[in-house]
């Protein structure tokens, strides 16, 4: 079992997954139900940059690489590994490093948080709430970054416009509401804000196309899930980001706020073995590539090349 990593332009840093070191497999290390693991894959990182290999920044860079390349490999290969932690480990058979094309060594640095969440909701296939939940955590987790930017963006069309009069109360007034907005902000306003500044509307919605049976059944008003905001590609009066945003926050009310007998908007608690539970995969599906653009967008350059 061997996967190199294709190297970056004018990057010293190699990577690949093998076998462990016979040391490390004489050893054995005890996995969570009290066994012993003999037989291990490891991740093995070389070419580091002498500041990256003091004994102060070693730790940190082997983590931030081995997030890095886990994201990737479950975004770019469609191959879902965790990096376990003592005394979490467990065998990794040959066939998981089915890679496909040859991963890349990666280029950027993700949110540590927000994409071992992305990794946990990969991993909850058999739980379809779960795992739509996770995915919704990873734009939760960035929404004071873009909330904030957006209201920045508003005050600044406020202040450069040439009518703009600082003795005008009117438009004091405005950029007031403005300012106070930005501490009031609904949690789906942050959401819209979140999509809008790092999901291209164009890849999006080539995206739902792609599969015809995901275009029409976010786009159902009978037959699908109840409650919860329609998608249309042909509505000229609202975004394809919001109602995309709309729909995904309408489906985690729902999830974690409906109450019983649907409460005042008659929505009831979606459950975990109900019948519309297995009408998610869609829906997990369009949460999962929302999340997977915020991270992205979200990313920063390296330090470790």
């Amino acid at each position: 079992m061997r996967v190199e990593f294709t190297t970056r332009p004018q990057s010293s840093l190699r990577i690949r997954i093998g076998m462990s070191t016979p040391a490390l497999q004489i050893a054995g290390i005890g996995d969570s139900r009290g066994g012993v693991v003999r037989t291990l894959a490891s991740l093995f990182i070389a070419g580091l940059s002498e500041k990256d290999r003091t004994p102060e920044s070693l730790a940190s860079a082997v983590e931030d690489i081995t997030n890095s390349t886990l994201f990737e490999l479950a975004v770019a290969n469609g191959v879902n590994v965790a990096a376990m932690d003592f005394p979490r480990l467990e065998t990794v058979t040959a066939e998981q490093f089915d890679t496909g094309p040859p991963p890349k060594v990666p280029q950027l640095r993700y949110s540590p948080e927000a994409s071992a969440l992305f990794r946990y909701a990969q991993s909850a296939e058999r739980q379809p709430l779960l795992r739509f939940l996770a995915f919704y955590q990873v734009m939760e987790h960035f929404f004071p970054t873009y909330t904030e930017r957006d209201v920045l963006d508003r005050i600044r069309q406020i202040v450069v416009d040439p009518s703009f009069n600082p003795d005008d109360k009117t438009k004091l007034s405005r950029l007031a509401q403005t300012i106070r907005a930005k501490n009031f902000p609904s949690e789906k306003d942050q959401l819209r804000a979140t999509i809008q500044h790092c999901v291209d509307a164009d890849d999006l919605e080539n995206f739902i196309k792609a599969d015809s049976q995901r275009a029409r059944f976010v786009g159902l008003k009978a037959g699908g899930l109840r409650h919860i905001k329609q998608i249309s590609l042909r509505d000229q009066g609202s975004t394809l980001g919001t109602q995309v945003a709309d729909r995904i926050y309408d489906l985690r009310c729902r999830i974690v706020h409906a109450k019983d007998g649907g409460g005042p908007s008659r929505a009831e608690l979606l459950l975990p073995f109900g019948p519309e539970a297995k009408l998610l995969s869609h829906d997990i599906e369009i949460a999962r590539f929302v999340a997977q653009k915020v991270l992205i967008a979200s990313a920063r350059t390296t330090t470790w090349t």
